[in-house]
């Protein structure tokens, strides 16, 4: 695959998945007096569904999931504040180093997963100028800059993977794959729509060049969208007609902010469907 193509996880024969939002979506029976607070339990069929080695995989790829993403926030905390102790880095990257490391808070409860990919993003970029124009921009060691791809590679992955379940489990209800990867997809959009962002920013002014390394990460990033986006779109018009039109309703507003050329795929498939 070239640089700047898009993967389109149909034409490579994938069957998209998803996982399910974890207790949250559950059909549940209503115990309730008068005197009482209304009490929720899931249906017996669910409970024991719960309890399955499928949904036990869904539990362990969303763990894996969230502790790449703890790995990221910390390796960005951690180079951040080195390069901040550096006497040799302009007024300009000190601003940005302080206001970047600022943003990923002493809560990783309320990071936004598009937050830490959108500062991954920058610094590699930083980096690659600093080699190759001999700007006195930001130089990461190449185990640093390698750590950070590879970390968004595996995020990407494991929301491939977490999707991929809903393919092979068909047993989950409909509701509970859904929002799960409604999730899935907003974060996802939010991850892309933040990386488009570090184009308008003033540090990149004039200095903008090809990243080969830069766009095999955001075309993980998108080959996970898609995947999500198709499993939505399919599990949808399995359940019925009002389902598929809310799904494709749902999915329009939530990739309204990618770029042309990122919503063609999710268009694309959207048609065979009206």
């Amino acid at each position: 695959m070239t640089p700047g193509q898009h993967p389109n996880p149909r034409e490579q024969g994938i069957n998209p998945n998803q996982p399910s939002n974890q207790g949250e979506n559950l059909e549940k029976g209503t115990t309730a007096t008068p005197d009482q607070s209304t009490q929720y339990e899931p249906s017996a069929e669910l409970a024991k569904l719960l309890l399955s080695p499928e949904a036990s995989e869904r539990i362990r790829l969303k763990l894996e999931s969230l502790l790449f993403e703890a790995e990221l926030r910390d390796l960005l905390i951690k180079i951040l504040e080195e390069k901040l102790k550096s006497p040799k880095i302009s007024n300009e990257i000190r601003e940005h180093l302080k206001n970047d490391l600022a943003q990923l808070g002493p809560d990783i409860t309320e990071l936004e997963l598009g937050t830490m990919i959108r500062i991954a993003f920058k610094y590699i970029q930083l980096s690659e100028l600093s080699e190759t124009n001999n700007i006195q921009h930001i130089q990461l060691s190449k185990t640093d800059k390698d750590d950070l791809a590879q970390l968004v590679v595996k995020i990407a992955d494991r929301y491939k993977a977490f999707v991929s379940t809903i393919t092979r489990f068909t047993q989950f209800p409909y509701e509970m794959n859904k929002k799960v990867l409604n999730l899935h997809i907003l974060n996802l959009v939010g991850s892309i729509v933040n990386v488009n962002r570090n184009s308008n920013d003033p540090i990149f002014r004039g200095r903008k060049q090809i990243s080969p390394l830069l766009d095999s990460l955001k075309n993980a990033l998108l080959s996970a969208l898609y995947e999500a986006a198709c499993t939505l779109l399919d599990r949808a018009a399995e359940a019925g007609h009002q389902e598929l039109i809310g799904a494709i309703s749902s999915l329009l507003e939530m990739a309204k902010e990618l770029r042309p050329d990122e919503q063609k795929t999710i268009l694309q498939y959207i048609k065979r469907y009206l």
